[in-house]
């Protein structure tokens, strides 16, 4: 394998042997008949047929309750299974090293669902939420070892192997992890009880149920709920007199809207101190009718946290905008004056994709900070007084909240347009990020008046390349500071210690930059998760890949800011290089010399 044997890899060669063998099948019954080869050979697969070998491992400690299909492989050609099992053994011989003391193959396959749910789209990726999605549920939930974690519509298992997944590497055992979820579709139930024994967890955790109508508060334990973490499906309607109310409700929404009901449920399953992270369409947080009445309850009572937004294209079964809505379970706690809710719009921070955008490591760590923090930070984040919502009839609209200040261009100062100069008030927004590197942006122009700053002779061209040459000092600096960092980081990792903790990496690498103000804490921490989850999560590196990409990163981001420092200032030329007035003149000479020119040849000037 190339890559080191990554495990986006393996899943890539997994999703290769399905794509072999769907044919005319379909690409979900081949994904099923795959995912019984990965069980089977990760339990040391016998030389019988596969059909047989399926029935003696299902039917092993009542199996066959929790995995009904007798023989996935059925209705294959033995040419076609002969080379898929030869595909997916292939796989098994080379599985990348495990850093984390965790199943390989669960990473893999979790990944390969995405392939899958992908490729299918809207012709049934409703039951697969993308990774980089459920990463920043989890995140935002912040489970803790020990806690009580589910989803009541798990789909095929993503969000609670990313449970999975995190609580392990904070020191929790999967097989003691106190973890459950609901699935109602037969065929994603199957994905999902995979999912969970590929990652070492009792696939029973999955039950089979439909919570709208069969919804019980509690696990399977009888506990509440400490985190619940749950894509519901988009639009999802229901019976109101099917509906599993729970005791207490903040109202009924129109039968062909359940969203909110669903979240209900999930808030009346939640103990004390709980939290909840809910995707979900924009439809909710504004229509009015009905469902503006259980937002101003939920508001009232204090049970919304925070409103995410996390852009268009983002899930495999539905390109409609999205946002996640963060619930607090504390109960009957009315909203005070002065009490405010947080809004993010990361919008603009997914990548597009050929099929589908997603969110990069650097976008998820930038929400989950902000969120963590409840910054504010103009365009993306705002503390919003629950009394403006108020005003606003309880709309939790994001783009009502937070002005969308992505690719707008601020309009000309029309008398600094007319008479020339950059508006001084314009230069003085400026002026922090300019002296981020060192430089005194005053300093650019020939003289600085009470309004408006000239350009010197040599006209704003000349001042980009002073700018870039002054930028370079600073961006040694930064070079510096990674060195320092990577040596330190880099002793962490081979030493293990404590099992290549992210936070205390992360910590190390912002001590080191912290003196140097050219990249902002969100940009840092962004340029460590993207290093983080392709060298240490990802895939395995040497260490030498892992220096030259982690130095690159911090370069690349440095670049941008420099490239953005240089646009400033060019924006200015554009905009107040040539005054109005100049052109002005400059237009009245030419036409007199064309004046000139015709009179000079005998000719009349409207010819």
């Amino acid at each position: 394998m190339t890559r080191g044997g990554g495990v986006e890899e393996v899943a890539d060669l997994l999703f290769q042997a399905t794509e072999k063998l769907a044919g005319k099948t379909g690409l979900l019954r081949a994904c099923r008949a795959v995912s019984a080869l990965v069980v089977l050979e990760w339990s040391g697969l016998d030389a019988g047929g596969l059909g047989r070998a399926w029935e003696a491992w299902r039917t092993q400690e009542g199996r066959d309750v929790l995995f009904p299909e007798a023989d996935p492989f059925h209705g294959y050609g033995q040419a076609g299974l002969a080379e898929t099992v030869t595909r997916v053994r292939a796989v098994f011989g080379d599985l990348p090293v495990d850093p984390w003391g965790l199943v390989v193959i669960g990473f893999a396959y979790d990944r390969y669902l995405g392939r899958v749910g992908e490729r299918l789209g809207k012709a049934g990726g409703e039951h697969f939420t993308p990774r980089s999605v459920n990463e920043l549920m989890v995140r935002l939930a912040e489970p803790e070892p020990g806690m009580v974690v589910g989803d009541p519509y798990a789909g095929s298992g993503g969000t609670l192997t990313r449970v999975v997944e995190h609580l392990s590497r904070l020191g929790e055992a999967p097989g003691d992890i106190r973890m459950s979820g609901v699935e109602v579709d037969q065929g994603a139930l199957f994905l999902a009880r995979v999912n969970l024994y590929l990652h070492g967890v009792d696939p029973g955790r999955v039950q089979e149920n439909d919570t709208l109508v069969s919804w019980t508060p509690t696990d399977p334990d009888g506990h509440y709920y400490d985190r619940i973490v749950t894509n519901p499906p988009f639009a999802i309607s229901y019976r109101e007199k099917e509906y599993a109310a729970p005791s207490t409700t903040y109202g009924t929404a129109s039968e062909n809207r359940a969203d909110l009901m669903a979240v209900q449920q999930v808030l009346a399953s939640l103990g004390p101190d709980g939290r909840a992270v809910v995707a979900m369409s924009h439809g909710p947080l504004y229509r009015s009718g009905k469902e503006e009445g259980i937002r101003r309850a939920l508001l009232e009572h204090g049970r919304i946290e925070a409103v995410i937004g996390i852009g268009p294209n983002l899930f495999y079964g539905s390109a409609v905008p999205a946002c996640l809505v963060v619930f607090s379970g504390t109960q009957g706690q009315i909203v005070l004056p002065g009490d405010r809710i947080l809004f993010i719009n990361a919008e603009h921070e997914a990548v597009s994709g050929r099929n589908q955008n997603r969110l990069e490591p650097r976008h998820i760590e930038k929400i989950t900070r902000v969120f963590a923090k409840r910054d504010e930070i103009p365009g993306f984040s705002r503390l919003v007084p629950v009394e403006e919502i108020v005003e606003r009839d309880y709309n939790l609209n994001i783009r009502d909240y937070i002005d969308d200040e992505n690719g707008r261009v601020r309009p000309p100062d029309l008398r600094a347009a007319l008479t020339g100069g950059v508006p001084r008030r314009e230069v003085e927004s400026a002026k922090d990020a300019f002296a981020a590197w060192g430089i005194d942006v005053f300093a650019l122009f020939a003289r600085g008046g009470d309004s408006v700053c000239a350009f010197p002779e040599e006209g704003p061209e000349c001042v980009v390349r002073t700018i870039r040459g002054m930028c370079e000092k600073s961006i040694g600096g930064l070079h510096e500071g990674a060195l320092r960092a990577w040596g330190k980081i880099e002793d962490e990792v081979s030493s293990g210690g404590p099992r290549s903790d992210r936070d205390r990496l992360l910590d190390i690498f912002l001590e080191e930059m912290v003196d140097f103000r050219v990249l902002d804490e969100y940009e840092l921490r962004g340029v460590f998760a993207g290093w983080w989850d392709v060298h240490i999560e990802g895939v395995n590196t040497s260490k030498l890949e892992r220096r030259l990409d982690f130095f690159l990163r911090v370069e690349e981001v440095a670049r941008a800011r420099q490239r953005r420092l240089v646009d400033t200032y060019l924006g200015w030329g554009e905009r107040y290089g040539v005054s109005l007035a100049e052109l002005k003149a400059d237009s009245e000479r030419a036409e007199q010399k064309l004046k000139e020119r015709f009179a000079g040849l005998g000719l009349p000037l409207d010819l």
